[in-house]
Parts: structure tokens; sequence; C-alpha cells
């Protein structure tokens, strides 16, 4: 049984349970009803904090050895799946990773069914069940009794060692694309619009995994499906295809996909970059700056890209935003709120700025905007306009 996934268990398999008289152990615990949300989620989330495990919902266990005593099911309860995943979203955080079985006929009428739930071993750990119900981890330290307990500080200390791997995970992968952003731009010999040397002022738009443990999809069909898909904008799609996409490690990279120089980037690990020159040359009726409606432009198809692409993987989870802005200093914002352009405020003092928004994929999926709005405040607060 613990080398299929949840959806393949059978009877047989929770059959073959009893027939060896199964005990429950550090990573497997049966139980007899269908545990309340509070009770499920301490056990969930200890599992998750501890070695992974097994909960099957209607089998019992003897009292004094933890051995399975016998498989009475019980009722059918719907959309059980969908309420049990929708408990460790809500109720636990980071949210907890569950497979839940459909239910596994018990008996040959199909009155009584089981459930099996299965967790890994997480290494977003540790998990705080929410509303100050603290951290629980599993044990038989005491006793065979292997039920979940509160986290000293020593065991929550080792969690947070393990969690820092995938912070620095989401790092890593932010400032790989920062640097492949950049060597593109030196391979393509970019200059600023505005005449001078190099790059202009330059916006990098990171959608990335709160908590990046696991590879959302596989390179190869991320690579078609950049090539096939898109969204409508300004009478065309985004990303534009000027050629094949550049399959770099774990990631998929599309060239100049605006019409001036930028890259788009997709990680297997949930990755979004997106990265734009956005400081205009002046012509004969506006002024050399950052072009207002055109930023905004951007920043939208960016979120909106992110949105369909993310919807495609499966990806779910919390997410960070992470907006870099660089080589502002000086540069002012040109805006047309009359009708003609005029020029506005530019960062005084800061070149570099590095701004954060938290979100979520379902947020991301519903209400885009909300982002967008957090997003432009803080921008503008930062470079010195406040509207």
């Amino acid at each position: 049984m613990f080398t299929k996934s949840v959806e393949a268990i059978t009877r047989a398999d929770l059959e073959d349970l009893l027939e060896i008289r199964a005990a429950e152990n550090i990573r497997l615990e049966f139980k007899r009803e269908a545990p309340a949300r509070d009770e499920l989620l301490k056990k969930l989330s200890g599992m998750a904090n501890t070695f992974g495990g097994y909960l099957i919902v209607g089998a019992s266990a003897d009292s004094s050895d933890g051995r399975i005593a016998g498989l009475p099911g019980v009722s059918p309860i719907p959309g059980y799946r969908q309420q049990t995943v929708q408990w460790c979203y809500d109720g636990v955080f980071p949210p907890l990773d569950v497979e839940v079985s459909d239910p596994i006929a018990i008996d040959e009428s199909g009155g009584k069914v089981g459930y099996v739930m299965r967790v890994p071993e997480s290494d977003r750990a540790p998990h705080f069940i929410n509303g100050r119900k603290g951290v629980w981890i599993r044990t038989d330290e005491y006793s065979q009794q292997f039920e979940p307990r509160l986290a000293t500080l020593h065991e929550l200390e080792h969690l947070l060692s393990k969690r820092e791997v995938v912070v620095q995970r989401r790092k890593d992968l932010v400032d790989r694309a920062h640097q492949r952003f950049m060597s593109l731009a030196s391979q393509e010999g970019v200059g600023s619009e505005t005449g001078r040397a190099g790059m202009g002022a330059s916006l990098q738009l990171s959608i990335v995994p709160r908590y990046p443990n696991k590879h959302v999809c596989e390179q190869l069909p991320l690579y078609d499906h950049l090539q096939r898909s898109g969204v409508p904008w300004r009478q065309r799609r985004f990303p534009r295809l000027q050629g094949r996409p550049i399959s770099q490690h774990e990631s998929v990279i599309i060239a100049s996909p605006l019409d001036r120089f930028s890259s788009l980037e997709v990680s297997i690990w949930g990755l979004h970059h997106y990265a734009v020159e956005i400081e205009g040359a002046a012509d004969q009726d506006v002024a050399a700056g950052i072009h207002l409606n055109r930023f905004l432009g951007d920043v939208l198809v960016f979120l909106e890209h992110a949105r369909h692409t993310i919807g495609w993987s499966g990806l779910t989870g919390p997410l960070l935003v992470e907006i870099s802005l660089r080589g502002v200093r000086g540069v002012p914002w040109i805006h047309f709120s009359h009708g003609f352009a005029d020029t506005g405020p530019s960062s005084v003092l800061d070149d570099d700025i590095l701004l954060v928004v938290q979100s979520s994929t379902e947020e991301l999926t519903v209400d885009r905007d909300a982002i967008a709005r957090r997003a432009f405040r803080s921008i503008f607060m930062a470079m010195n306009w406040e509207i």
C-alpha cells in the first residue's frame, strides 16, 4: 500500500493491513471515526513536522498495542477530500500538502467506506495551527501511544533549520533569474533608449512560491506551454516570440517578450520572473523618463501571464511578489493626466529599490488587480510619488 498513490489504494490493500495486524507507528495511525477539524490538523501537521505518514479513517485499533483490530468503516462523507484539503490550507501555516483518497468501499454493499490520507515529511516546517494552537510533532517519547504533542524550543529550532533550506532556494531562484537577465543584456549589447551607455532604469518582477519545496511541473511540458500559450496584449500576444525559447537549467527563458529589451523566465519550481527596461528616450513631445501608462501596462500583463501559467501548472499556496527597480535615481515619471505629457517626481536618494508584496495563488486567480494595487502603491511611494 505504501508504494502507491492514495488514489490507487483499494479495499484489498486495507485488508492486507488487517491480515498482517499492522501496528500504529510514528508514520501510521488508524481512526475509527472521522476526526474533527482541530484533531485532524494536529495529527496531520504533527506527521508533516516529523517524518510524514498515513492516517486511515474507518479502521479501528486495539488500545493495548495499537494494532489494527477491524475495518468497520464510516458512512460516506460528501466532499470529504475537498473539505480536508481546505482545512489544511486555511487552518495551518504554511498550508499542508495532503493527499486524500476517494471513499474506499469497505463492505460489498458500499454502505461503509474508508479514507486514506497521506502527508509527506515537510521541508516547509514548522507548520503552525492557526489561532495560536501551536506546533505539533508526532512522538513515542513517553509511551507507545503515537500522539501529537507540542514541540519544544529545541524541536522548533530543528524544524526552522529545515525551512531555511527552502527560503534560501527561493532567494537563489530570484538571484539566478536576475543574473540571467543581465547576462542576456550583455550578450545583446543593450544600450539605453536614452542614449547613455548600458541599460537605463529597469523593472524586475518575480512571482515565486513563498516555500518552493517541490517541482510544480516538468521542463519539457513547460517549454511547450510557453511556446503555445499567451495572453492578449495591445492587439498582439504576450509573450512575443522572436525565435525559440531558451532552455536553461530548471527554467525556460523568452528573450524580448515585449516590444523592447525584456525577458521572461519560468522555472519548474514555480518562479515567474519578468524583466524590462522601463526608461524611455525623449522625443519631440515627451521627455525622457519612465512612461507611466507603459509601466502600468507592463506590470498588469506580467501578472495576467503569471495567473494563466500558474493555473496551468497547478501550483497552489502562498506567493511573494518581489519588485526590483534598478537605476531609477533621478529618472522622472512621465504621465498624461491632462492629455499632455507632464514630468512627475523621481527617486531622489535610492537608485535601487526592492519591494515585496505577499499574496497567494488563490488571490492571483480571483483578484489579480488587488495585487496590482498593492504593488503600485508601494512602488509610487518608494519613488517619491504619492498619487
